[in-house]
């Protein structure tokens, strides 16, 4: 599905560090979706979005209210029509939270920026972004040939993001169990630490504890990462899947969370080791593709003990028995320890206890002698 960009605009919050805030630069409509440059620049930042120098950690709401954000969205979201004027009323209300958020906290040392508002639809649903964009200094060469000074938007860093799924959001309201669903995720300079930025503050994000999704993908998705891309050796799917395993279970173990980082340095021991710039690319799209839109992968993680079990054992369930194996012991080789064959299953080399509580069995049936 290519981009659909349904409403977009931009203001300016004025706040120099250390220095009182401004009234902010509000702009009174929406920008033309189908300029060029508009394009561009959205398009720019939903690729900066969840790449590893704008990782994203994944949750909802936070339950207790510390912002008028919610109830802002909630209603945003269930508008039948959201028109340019409604676009703009909520995003004007929004920035009046960013800068409650900032006077009411006495953060001096917040800064300023150009908050994009956007509300888009591409391959992974429909969804609300909000960004805080910065100018960044550079130098350009004027028709004369000489350097001077050009300060242009800097499209490769997020300072600060927050983006809603409109679907997740929606199933998140209908489920009866919450838990495991996640519908925004957010950018913040505090991401990774205890206490989130101002920018996230004022939205009142919170972090999700979606330990099975996230652990459920990460063994999905890293082997399927090896399996699909050309640039790499299909057989080390099933290596990094098994040192993959091998480390979410000392997570679960100890009680510590994954890191996609850490993930990243399980992959790069298969990546092609004569080319370093190829295996910063490779790292950067499985970065990507894991704490990216399509999957949300969270940049740490609670491992879901459950999902480390699925991901382990074949459990075989009929009405007269339950069979529980570890995948490793199954092969179709005649020595295998469960040989699978003819759509049957051969147990073999039983113990010789298990061996002598059947037989005993079948002998009181008068089934053997």
């Amino acid at each position: 599905m290519e981009l659909t960009i349904h409403n977009v605009i931009v203001h300016e919050l004025i706040k120099e560090q250390h220095k009182d805030l401004n009234p902010s630069n509000m702009r009174k409509s929406v920008l033309p979706n189908e300029d060029a440059n508009v394009i561009k620049l959205v398009t720019g930042v939903l690729g900066a979005y969840g790449q590893k120098s704008n990782s994203a950690q994944y949750g909802c709401f936070k339950t207790k209210k510390v912002s008028n954000f919610p109830n802002l969205y909630d209603d945003y979201h269930n508008l039948k029509d959201t028109t340019s004027e409604c676009f703009i009323e909520f995003t004007n209300k929004t920035m009046g939270e960013i800068e409650n958020t900032i006077l009411d906290g006495k953060k001096t040392s917040a800064s300023g920026g150009y908050i994009l508002f956007v509300d888009v639809e591409n391959e992974h649903g429909r969804s609300f972004l909000i960004a805080m964009l910065k100018n960044k200094p550079g130098l350009r060469l004027s028709e004369n040939l000489s350097p001077e000074e050009l300060d242009h938007i800097d499209l490769s860093r997020l300072h600060q993001a927050a983006r809603i799924s409109k679907q997740k959001y929606d199933d998140y309201c209908q489920a009866e169990d919450k838990a495991q669903i996640t519908y925004l995720s957010f950018v913040s300079p505090s991401s990774n630490q205890s206490t989130a930025g101002y920018f996230i503050e004022a939205l009142g994000c919170s972090k999700g504890t979606a330990s099975a999704t996230s652990t459920k993908l990460i063994i999905q998705e890293v082997p399927s990462f090896f399996r699909e891309d050309p640039e790499l050796d299909k057989n080390n799917a099933k290596k990094v899947k098994a040192d993959l395993m091998q480390y979410l279970n000392n997570c679960s173990e100890k009680g510590i969370r994954a890191r996609l980082l850490e993930i990243e340095a399980i992959a790069r021991k298969y990546f092609p080791n004569d080319k370093p710039e190829q295996a910063d690319d490779l790292a950067a799209k499985l970065f990507y593709r894991l704490n990216g839109e399509k999957n949300g992968i969270p940049v740490e993680f609670s491992v879901n003990k459950s999902e480390l079990k699925k991901a382990k054992y074949h459990k075989l369930i009929s009405n007269n028995w339950k069979l529980e194996v570890n995948k490793n012991s199954i092969g179709t080789n005649k020595d295998a320890e469960i040989r699978y064959h003819d759509n049957c299953l051969t147990i073999n080399n039983l113990s010789p206890e298990l061996r002598n509580e059947i037989e005993e069995n079948l002998r009181e049936k008068g089934i053997i002698i």
